[in-house]
């Protein structure tokens, strides 16, 4: 009769290490790690700068002063250090794109998953978030409205 106890509460002490909520903080340095609801530093200082963990993603971009990358909570890299321009997981796609500079304009833009996965192809010359099924995107100087899967919608 112990034994089920003992998985019982094994399975609600991995489910809270899953649950764990992670905040970023800027350390003395100037960087940026990830503590968690107690104050204790679980990722260690080393971003010049860190998003919080996106719920339902539970994985966040960091920035190395080049490039983005997406981390887990273990400090995983799910992507690599890539993209010069991220954006947050709207309807569990994030927009991204490579060849650009901040606030402006070209550089190929796509979208990845959470698991990292590119699934639309950073083909576009702009790309906004996913909106009720659809996202605005321009390629070759029009603009028009992609699903989930890439193909224009009429």
């Amino acid at each position: 009769m112990k034994r089920p106890l003992f998985l019982f509460l094994l399975l609600i002490t991995i489910s809270k290490i899953n649950a764990q909520n992670l905040k970023p903080f800027e350390a003395n340095n100037g960087l940026y790690g990830y503590k968690d609801d107690k104050g204790k530093i679980i990722i260690p200082a080393q971003y010049i700068t860190a998003t919080y963990f996106f719920t339902g993603v539970d994985k966040a971009w960091v920035y190395n002063g080049t490039k983005f990358a997406l981390i887990d909570k273990k400090n995983k890299l799910v992507i690599p250090f890539k993209y010069s321009y991220v954006n947050f997981f709207q309807e569990g796609l994030a927009v991204v794109a490579t060849n650009t500079k901040f606030m402006e304009a070209g550089g190929n833009y796509g979208f990845v998953d959470k698991n990292g996965k590119e699934v639309i192809p950073l083909v576009y010359e702009a790309a906004e978030e996913f909106k009720d099924g659809k996202a605005k995107v321009k390629k070759a100087g029009k603009e028009f409205y992609i699903d989930k899967t890439g193909k224009a919608i009429q």
